[in-house]
């Protein structure tokens, strides 16, 4: 089933390989900032594997 109308990119070819690469670097780059302050914290970065899964159960539970 085709979801968008088109060809699929991995058909096509990349006419202007460097110019490709080029906005493919400043996307990345402009990707791989420091987050804001305000931005919410990571959740479970610090916590055990164990604790991560045992809050989760627990969400999915409704508790």
């Amino acid at each position: 089933m085709t979801w968008v109308p088109g060809e699929p990119l991995d058909h096509g070819s990349i006419s202007r390989g460097a110019h490709a690469a080029d906005i493919l670097a400043g996307f990345l780059r402009a990707l791989h900032v420091e987050a804001p302050a305000e931005a919410p914290g990571r959740f479970g970065l610090r916590r055990s594997p164990e604790e991560v899964h045992g809050r989760l159960r627990a969400v999915l539970a409704g508790h």
